[in-house]
């Protein structure tokens, strides 16, 4: 049993531990709910808008949290009582339906695509109706890959993403109007941010209560204030924000460990605790001193409620939000096992993998020469979901690269804004490379085309600056200029090998001046010189990889690799052989087919990810084809057979394989 000075002194090094290893500084949060901010402010249509929420929108970046986004629809207006002067409208019945729930009723005259249902209670739209209107609405080819749960549409591809549409209530409803003049002894949240809540509204998402319907009441609609929790979780001080950091911890690696209680609980609950705390508990000093007697005080408050079988909700208290969801015993065994768990609470805490090296990790200490700047770090750890965000946006936007430009020079932004803009101006370049096909005539229409494609490729270097000279090189090898391909070899070379070091953080450089020159690299005071380093020096294996099929411009000689890409350090040496084949220099196209040898034997012995080892595989055995050398392909074939068999990944791969050929190769494992 800690003492009070122990546990606080404990509190501060886990605030600094938490900063510095889990969940980022006050600046880095700041920066990635501004990242998030930016995509949701580019979406907006006349008819709907994306709206970013959860844990990722929130400012956490955990790795096992899903991206939850809204997809909100504008058309059709929603009102607590039916407005004289408006006939187009959806108005709410919440006197015939559960607390924190409501019954959605259509008008005679209204053009909402769902029929209604006939009923006592009036002409009510069918929240599963909705549900299925949005599936379609999203125009996917495939919906194997789609799964309902609940109000949202989830998918996992590169990362796991919720999809919700819901319907904006254009007033505050009557059920809520408690919450906005309650007694709060804290004084937070402020009237400011109060009214900020009132004025965006609060939404209706397609799913209804379970208490009288396993699968929930297909005619109900819950009430949804996910904008406005996003404003009160933008508005904690960082001691509170990493109390629900340490909150969603102690739910993942502690609570759902529990094979009889996972998933019993979600992190919604672990964000409600943490508002009535907030708001009832004047006497509270949230400073680093005290985090985690915070934090116990939220495990209280969950205790008591499971021993009362009541989950509250913050702005509408009547709905109790376990209602149907939790039998007895799961009541029984969690709160068992939360008396357990305040007796071993630090034991078991500081036992989990996110805070396995909390003791180990000295705090405090000088940052290292090659860390990354603040804004670098937010921004680099996004990438993935930015290239996503963007891709659903273009479905919107056909103009977004024309909304950025001008947001960039019209509008009044901070510094770190504009360099987020700018960022996805590159990606959307690199995207709009994707509709270039080869070009390689004297048709001055074709010509002019030719020198758009070759203007956006060189863009395409400032924002990453290894495959984009080697996405160059390709281009012109495609259009057979293999002298000027040559050229851009010989640079990649140079800068291959620089940031191969800078990757491994090695310190034993020969060159003085070359590791002079990496760390002007990575402190330089340019954004994009930074960034267009910083892409393969953070993402060397896993990032940053080049989507061959996404450029039609290429030559059907360099294989046509999609969703996971082929890897700069592979594309390279292939790079090289074909430039010696096509040449007709056999000892410089053997050399560089030794490269990519030793570059595949390595990626097996090291036992490096799946991607690096089908794309060395992938292009050694293209160049063994070029070669027409039947038993150095047979070698390699069986290489990577064997490697791939211990694979994990591999049902994953063969999900989204396009190439029959591969995929056939890869069902003989």
């Amino acid at each position: 049993m800690q003492t009070q000075l122990e546990l606080e002194a404990i509190s501060v090094r886990l605030y600094k531990y938490l900063c510095e290893e889990v969940v980022g500084s006050e600046n880095i949060v700041r920066y990635r709910r501004l990242y998030y901010k930016l995509h949701d402010d580019l979406s907006y249509d006349n008819n709907f808008e994306y709206v970013s929420s959860g844990s990722k929108a929130e400012g956490l970046d955990f790795p096992t949290s899903d991206f939850d986004w809204m997809i909100l629809w504008k058309i059709w207006q929603v009102y607590d009582d039916t407005p004289k002067e408006k006939e187009d409208v959806l108005f709410l019945d919440t006197e015939n339906a559960l607390p924190g729930f409501a019954l959605l009723k259509k008008s005679d005259n209204s053009s909402f695509p769902c029929s209604p249902i006939k009923t006592d209670f009036g002409n009510l739209i069918s929240n599963r109706d909705f549900l299925h209107f949005g599936i379609s609405a999203m125009k996917i080819q495939s919906t194997k890959s789609l799964e309902i749960n609940g109000p949202c549409i989830s998918t996992s591809v590169l990362v796991d993403i919720d999809l919700m549409h819901c319907l904006k209530c254009n007033t505050w409803p009557t059920v809520a109007k408690q919450w906005l003049l309650r007694v709060r002894p804290s004084r937070w949240p402020s009237q400011d941010i109060v009214s900020k809540i009132v004025s965006d509204g609060c939404l209706l998402v397609p799913v209804g209560s379970k208490s009288t319907c396993k699968d929930g009441n297909p005619l109900e609609w819950r009430f949804s204030f996910s904008l406005g929790e996003k404003l009160l979780v933008h508005s904690f001080n960082h001691t509170q924000l990493l109390c629900y950091a340490l909150l969603k911890i102690w739910l993942k690696e502690i609570l759902d460990s529990d094979n009889i209680l996972n998933k019993k609980l979600c992190s919604y609950f672990m964000k409600t605790a943490l508002f009535w705390i907030i708001e009832e508990r004047e006497d509270l000093n949230w400073r680093p001193k005290n985090l985690l007697h915070c934090f116990y005080l939220c495990i209280h408050r969950l205790h008591y409620w499971i021993v009362c079988g009541y989950f509250p909700n913050y702005f509408i208290p009547e709905h109790n939000m376990i209602d149907g969801k939790l039998s007895g015993d799961d009541l029984k065994h969690l709160s068992s096992f939360l008396e357990k768990n305040m007796r071993e609470n630090l034991k078991l805490m500081f036992s989990v993998p996110s805070l396995g090296n909390f003791r180990n990790i000295p705090i405090n200490i000088q940052r290292e020469s090659y860390r990354l700047r603040e804004f670098d770090m937010a921004l680099l750890s996004l990438q993935t979901f930015g290239n996503l965000l963007l891709e659903a946006l273009k479905e919107c936007k056909a103009d977004l690269s024309a909304c950025i430009i001008y947001r960039m020079i019209h509008k009044h932004l901070p510094n770190s804004a504009r360099k987020i803009l700018i960022l996805m101006f590159l990606k959307m370049n690199k995207n709009i490379l994707a509709t270039f096909h080869i070009v390689n005539s004297k048709n001055k229409r074709v010509y002019l085309r030719y020198k758009e494609c070759l203007s956006r490729i060189l863009i395409n270097t400032f924002y990453d600056a290894e495959a984009g000279w080697l996405l160059l090189a390709a281009f012109f090898y495609s259009t057979q200029n293999y002298r000027t391909m040559s050229c851009i070899l010989q640079l990649s070379s140079s800068m291959f090998s620089l940031e191969k070091r800078l990757v491994q953080n090695n310190i034993n450089t020969k060159s003085f001046r070359d590791m002079s020159k990496l760390r002007k690299m990575v402190h330089s005071s340019s954004f994009i010189k930074r960034m267009r380093y910083e892409n393969p020096r953070v993402f060397y294996e896993d990032f940053n990889s080049i989507l061959t099929d996404n450029y039609p411009f290429l030559t059907e000689e360099i294989p046509k690799f999609g969703f996971y890409g082929l890897q700069p350090h592979s594309l390279f040496y292939f790079l090289k052989f074909l430039y010696g084949h096509k040449q007709g220099n056999s000892l410089e196209a053997r050399s560089a087919v030794q490269l990519l040898n030793m570059s595949f034997e390595e990626d097996i012995d090291k036992s490096r990810n799946m991607l690096c080892l089908i794309s060395s595989y992938m292009l050694l055995s293209t160049a063994f084809e070029l070669l027409h050398d039947e038993e150095g392909h047979a070698i390699c074939s069986l290489r990577f057979l064997k490697a791939i068999k211990m694979s994990k990944t591999l049902p994953v791969f063969m999900k989204h394989e396009q190439d029959e050929e591969f995929k056939m190769l890869l069902e003989l494992v």
